[in-house]
């Protein structure tokens, strides 16, 4: 609609419209767990047409509406308001500015009053300031405007970035670049603003004959589609990009995990206080009549002195405590702590855990833990990552570390597939169990290169774990590996839950 008000072409309008569907940031925002943010663009984009269309009542409701969604969206539409104001049409835009900006200023002090000046201006989730990885900034930057060839930046939208750059520039979180931010729900934080650029690009290109509006809507469109044909999450390369959506997971559930989960929950007394993570949403079933423990935890040791009675380890969300300007307590560490201040494990099942206070009897259920963890899901130097493999030629360096894991205690098999193609004697692959940040080592192993048949091998690694353990991760080595060497993943078999 925009677009067609703005070129008044329905065939160019088309093209753009199509171009906005079809730009691969916006699969972050359809593809990953709804998030309110995610309704910032639709409501920033009705505003603006409320606007243009001088419907001064709606324009301000949506771009009212837009700054609540989710915190600190709010300085996008105190943006706008200040356009507005500085603009030739200010006195005429008066009904929608001056309201505008007392909104938003408003919402901004009450959250410097409840959270602080750092936390007002960041936001409710968010690190300490610290120095980020410049080349995944670069690198999301320049694939935030390549695939529409640049032209936001020939408009004022290009300044409505600045928050978001900032926040890239200032903040060291792996949500916000490349590759996991055209993953999740943080794309809102840009995409109606290059695209109201593109509209804009495109006229201004042409009223300087750098190139006429038809010309530069074709190379958009072009040049969006190409890119969706590798970084769509239905292209069939995507699986072969860093922007990975993982499409065979989603619609393959690992129903085990879930039907565990629900067994662990079932055990829990209807009634008790307990305390999950933030995305399991199942522990608050109305059949469970659980009361859940507000995860916003500023300080953990208030965990252990009984006022929870149980707690369940996993499987998602890595934090249970998460409030600015407080520290966040990783949940796998919190658990561990757990059980050694009163909390005795009462059920396993899968990798997961319900813990309860004061319990020392056996466990009420166990089912072991039996799971295969892909290469493509380990962290590895990328040029390592292909086909889903880690490949490493002649490599002496470490090849990666992860799955991270809460272990409990008990006995385990791990299984390593791998295959090379040279079985010298000097080849050596280290496989160590780290936990507790690699402060704690569980086993180490060696894998001698002669002693590897042709094809695909399976090395079996037997290990203890006597206690719960927090951020537990396999971690590869290779020493000094003639010829190629490829592996493909682990698995790991819980065989016994006694110590």
């Amino acid at each position: 609609m925009i677009s067609l008000e703005k070129l008044k072409n329905s065939t160019l309008a088309a093209l753009l419209s199509a171009s906005y569907l079809l730009y691969f940031p916006l699969a972050g925002l359809n593809w990953f767990d709804f998030h309110y943010q995610a309704l910032f663009p639709t409501l920033f984009l009705l505003g603006y047409w409320f606007y243009i269309k001088g419907k001064p009542s709606l324009s301000l409701t949506f771009m009212a509406l837009s700054g609540m969604v989710h915190y600190p969206y709010t300085v996008f539409p105190l943006l706008f308001a200040l356009m507005l104001a500085l603009g030739k049409d200010r006195k005429k835009d008066l009904k929608i500015w001056f309201p505008l900006l007392i909104i938003t200023v408003t919402i901004f002090l009450i959250n410097v009053y409840l959270y602080g000046i750092y936390g007002a201006s960041f936001g409710t989730v968010y690190p300490p300031l610290s120095k980020p990885s410049y080349f995944a900034v670069y690198i999301t930057i320049v694939l935030i405007l390549l695939p529409l060839a640049f032209v936001p930046i020939f408009s004022k939208w290009i300044f409505f970035m600045t928050p978001f750059l900032v926040l890239i520039f200032l903040v060291k979180y792996w949500g916000y670049v490349y590759p996991n931010i055209f993953k999740l729900q943080y794309g809102a934080l840009f995409i109606p603003f290059v695209f109201l650029g593109v509209i804009e690009g495109v006229e201004w290109m042409e009223k300087r004959s750098v190139m006429d509006r038809k010309r530069a809507v074709g190379l958009v469109f072009v040049s969006v589609v190409m890119f969706a044909a590798i970084y769509q999450p239905y292209s069939p390369l995507n699986k072969y990009t860093s922007v990975n959506y993982n499409i065979n997971q989603i619609f393959n559930v690992n129903l085990t995990e879930y039907d565990q989960l629900m067994k662990i929950l079932s055990l829990i007394p209807r009634g008790s206080t307990v305390l999950v993570s933030g995305n399991d949403p199942e522990a608050f079933y109305p059949y469970y009549g659980l009361i859940p423990y507000d995860n916003r935890i500023t300080n953990p040791e208030l965990v252990y002195n009984g006022t929870i009675k149980y707690i369940v380890a996993g499987p998602y969300g890595p934090q249970y405590t998460a409030v600015p300007p407080k520290p966040m307590v990783p949940m796998d560490h919190l658990v561990e702590n757990a059980s050694k201040k009163g909390f005795g494990i009462y059920a396993e099942a899968y990798g997961m855990m319900l813990l309860k206070y004061n319990y020392t009897g056996p466990l009420k259920y166990y089912y072991p833990l039996k799971e295969y963890f892909p290469s493509s899901g380990f962290v590895t130097a990328p040029w390592f990552m292909k086909d889903g493999m880690i490949v490493a030629t002649d490599a002496h360096t470490e090849l990666w570390f992860g799955p991270e894991l809460i272990l409990p205690p008990g006995k385990y098999i791990m299984t390593v597939f791998l295959k090379s193609t040279s079985n010298s004697s000097s080849n050596w692959l280290s496989v160590a169990v780290y936990a507790d940040d690699e402060t704690e080592l569980i086993t180490f192993y060696y894998i001698k290169g002669a002693s590897l048949k042709p094809g695909w091998n399976a090395i079996n690694i037997s290990f203890t774990v006597p206690r719960v353990y927090a951020n537990a991760e396999v971690i590869g080595y290779a020493y000094k590996w003639q010829g190629t060497l490829y592996v493909k993943g682990i698995y790991i078999n819980q065989t016994s839950y006694m110590v």
